[in-house]
Parts: C-alpha cells; sequence; structure tokens
C-alpha cells in the first residue's frame, strides 16, 4: 500500500497537508474559517471551514492569481460502491465554501499580499483531496467514476473549475515525484504553452509548483538539466500501448521544441523485453532520427526485471 494511503486513517487532513506540501503548495493556510455570507442559500450556518488555501501568480495564464480552496475528505473504510451520491455532497458543500471565500475579507487581505505583480484577473479554483485508507481501493479510478454524476444546479456553483484527485491520482503523484528525485536532479515541473502566457520577459518556463490544472492529470511533463542539455520526461498513470505511446512522442517533440537533448517517457507497466519493435515502429512513424536518438521508454516503478 502506498504512502498516503498508509497514513489518512491515521492523520485524515495531515495526509492532505502532505500530498499539497509534495507539489509545491507550501505555506498555504490551514484550517482557515471564514464567516458565512449568504444566510439565504446556508441557513443556520455561521461560519464554513476552508481546509487548506493556496494563492499563486499562474505560470500557464499571465498576470493571474489563482485562489485554491482545498477541502480534504478521509474515510478509514473502502469508498462507497456507488461513490457519485457522496461526491455531489462534497462539491456543494465546497460550491457555499467558495462563495463565501469569494465575499469575504480574507480573500480582500489575502489578494492584498499580491499587489506588488501586476493582476489583471483573479480566479476561485476549487480542489477536493477524497482518500480512502482501504488497501484494495488504490487502483481504484474514482475520477472516472464519478465523471457521470448528474450533479443539479451546477451553473449555480461558485468556483471557476474544480478538480478532484482521489487515492490513486495522489498516489501517482507522489510515486512519480519519488522517481523523479532519485533520477532526475534538480527536476522542475515543466509548464506548457497556452497562448495565455505568450510574454516571454515574464514567462515562467518551469517550476518546483504543480499548477492546479495538473493536480489530477493523467500525464505530468518534467524537465531536468545535465550538462550541456535540458531534457523532458513524461509521467503518465495509465499503461503501456502502442497508440498512447504514439501520442505521447508526439506530444513530447511538441512540449520539447529543441530544448531537448533526451526525452523520458514512462508508464507504470513497461517492460521493455518483448516490447523493442514495438517501440520502434511508433518512432519510425514519426520519420525523424533526431527524435528517435532523443527518445527513452521506461518504467517508473522500481522493478528487478525491466
Amino acid at each position: 500500500m502506498g504512502e498516503i494511503s498508509k497514513r489518512t486513517g491515521e492523520l485524515g487532513e495531515e495526509a492532505g497537508y502532505r500530498f499539497l506540501e509534495r507539489i509545491g503548495w507550501s505555506n498555504g493556510q490551514r484550517g482557515l474559517s471564514i464567516p458565512c455570507n449568504d444566510s439565504t442559500k446556508h441557513i443556520d450556518r455561521e461560519t464554513h471551514g476552508i481546509d487548506y488555501l493556496k494563492l499563486y501568480n499562474c505560470p500557464l495564464i499571465q498576470h493571474r492569481l489563482v485562489n485554491a480552496v482545498v477541502s480534504i475528505k478521509a474515510t478509514k473504510s473502502a469508498y462507497d460502491k456507488y461513490p457519485n451520491s457522496k461526491f455531489k455532497t462534497f462539491l456543494t458543500e465546497l460550491s457555499d465554501i467558495c462563495n463565501c471565500y469569494n465575499r469575504s475579507d480574507e480573500k480582500n487581505a489575502a489578494l492584498g499580499q499580491f499587489l506588488e505583480n501586476p493582476i489583471d484577473s483573479d480566479s476561485i479554483i476549487g480542489v477536493l483531496l477524497w482518500f480512502s485508507n482501504d488497501a484494495s481501493e488504490e487502483n481504484r479510478d474514482l475520477l472516472k467514476e464519478t465523471a457521470t454524476a448528474n450533479i443539479e444546479g451546477l451553473e449555480d456553483f461558485q468556483f471557476e473549475a474544480t478538480y478532484f484527485v482521489d487515492l490513486k491520482r495522489a498516489e501517482f503523484m507522489w510515486e512519480i515525484l519519488g522517481h523523479a528525485d532519485s533520477n532526475y536532479q534538480s527536476w522542475e515541473f515543466l509548464y506548457i504553452e497556452t497562448g495565455l502566457n505568450y510574454r516571454e520577459d515574464i514567462k515562467i518556463k518551469s517550476g518546483s509548483l504543480l499548477p492546479v490544472e495538473y493536480i489530477n492529470s493523467s500525464i505530468i511533463p518534467l524537465k531536468y538539466s545535465r550538462p550541456g542539455s535540458e531534457n523532458l520526461v513524461l509521467y503518465t498513470i495509465d499503461p503501456f500501448n502502442e497508440e498512447d505511446l504514439k501520442k505521447l512522442v508526439g506530444l513530447a517533440n511538441k512540449l520539447s521544441g529543441a530544448f531537448a537533448g533526451a526525452i523520458h517517457i514512462l508508464f507504470p507497466d513497461y517492460v521493455i523485453n518483448g516490447n523493442e519493435n514495438n517501440v520502434r515502429k511508433i518512432l519510425e512513424y514519426f520519420r525523424d532520427d533526431n527524435l528517435a536518438d532523443k527518445v527513452t521508454i521506461g518504467s517508473f516503478k522500481d522493478k528487478l526485471f525491466r
């Protein structure tokens, strides 16, 4: 059982805090209490609790401040067999919190800390971390299961976007960052070109902070340097198959441009023996010998037989 899931039952919110700090969201506010500013909708409630609040300048959209409002849910038992009902309850609760945070003095005070940097807009992003301490749930894809949830009143939700991280995604992130620490010195998250971070004089191309847009992604891009070159690493949560490899090689080529001296594409289950010709076939598809020489396919799992 993975590192996070071992500690969820014991520490609850502490597991969430450790995860957030691991992705570079350190120095956020923990356990923040804000007054309820909508007594009409939130009957009999005087305050709301924000488990974690992280503000940062968005590297994907220049001059935008992100207010990441995090709700942490943890259970010692398995997830519900049919999780949509509880998932909708959690999202509604998070929406209420974001609604009152948006009207709060706490938000205005937080924004004041960033006035030295030009800000054209700010966004409120809801983040739901929902972990289970049941070992059998580590590979359960709750993100996929809840994608079909029919959420009434979604148009009234008070956040620009929301991101859901289940145990599977948290463990994936935890594992790949440990692998990166062991294999790629001074690595950083790679910030992709979005069309909204185009100004070269203020562009941040990489850093230690994971943008919220990546937090439950199936693909995480990193870069690292070694003498004479900068290099790209793509981690994927999905098992190896030829079609996905073709897409990932194309993505890596697009992301790296001319900067990458080496490109590493890492699956959870790739084994060299028996797959060499499949990889060669995919690389030949791109008809670019320079690209083929850069690409290495591997696994981020620590195995004796690779």
